[in-house]
């Protein structure tokens, strides 16, 4: 697999499976409502992850960031109206 890949990935992935690494997906930088910083990225098609700095970390046993899980909507289910019992968008 990994010779199928540009040079720079392709060294990349082999220096990762030397170290027993498994790629599990990208994040990308977002930012909130709020001008926080996170990053987000799927798992699956319908699984996202969100990486968050922990805005609650006291002391340095507490973690610098917090991942979360969580299910994510395709772009048909976002698309698709609701409708009421006769069928009528709204």
């Amino acid at each position: 697999m990994v010779d199928t890949l540009p040079k720079n990935i392709a060294k990349r992935e082999s220096e990762m499976e030397k170290n027993n690494l498994i790629k599990l997906t990208g994040l990308w930088k977002k930012e909130g409502k709020d001008g926080n910083v996170f990053f987000q990225g799927k798992l699956s098609y319908n699984t996202n992850l969100l990486l968050f700095k922990n805005q609650y970390k006291n002391s340095e046993k507490d973690p610098d960031l917090i991942l979360y899980i969580g299910k994510a909507e395709n772009k048909e289910q976002q698309k698709k109206p609701e409708l009421d019992n006769e069928g009528i968008p709204f």
